[in-house]
């Protein structure tokens, strides 16, 4: 059961959070914290043997188990289950900087981009681009490419 700021409407940044997890004890809860205060939280856990899964349920309860099928098949199945118009794409061992979320809150609030790439090793905005053909944080009508399927996303 989601533990993990109950007054979560008051600050939450309306977009959905995915990842596609498998063994990541070490490192979920970071992950996790650092984008508490988003409005959807899913992870698509793979068969973890260890504590990933209870440390995810202190944060969502939207955790779903989906057999290895490839990278791009795991993250189109964890996108289709988004319902915000926003979404970004996190791995376990990934974190959202205060810098980032600022960055991504006024990205959303003033843009007419479909996507921003971002640079997940120095946290930073690296490019937005109107048609974009990879992206780690997009609207949901986006048409783009995960890991090399192409995908146009919900209208």
């Amino acid at each position: 059961m989601a533990e993990i700021y109950e007054d979560k409407e008051q600050t939450m940044i309306k977009a959905s959070v995915y990842a596609i997890v498998m063994n990541e004890e070490r490192h979920i809860e970071r992950m996790l914290r650092s984008v508490a205060d988003f409005a959807e939280i899913i992870i698509v856990d793979s068969g973890s043997t260890d504590a990933t899964l209870q440390i995810a349920r202190k944060f969502t309860d939207k955790i779903y188990h989906h057999d290895w099928q490839g990278e791009g098949v795991q993250k189109n199945y964890a996108f289709s289950l988004c319902s915000n118009e926003w979404v970004l794409n996190l791995d376990g061992d990934e974190e959202v900087s205060p810098e980032l979320k600022g960055e991504i809150e006024e990205f959303m609030s003033q843009s007419d981009y479909s996507a921003m790439n971002t640079h997940s090793g120095a946290d930073a905005l690296i490019s937005c681009i109107k048609t974009p053909t990879s992206a780690s944080f997009a609207r949901s009508a986006a048409s783009i490419k995960i890991w090399g399927c192409t995908r146009k996303f919900r209208s």
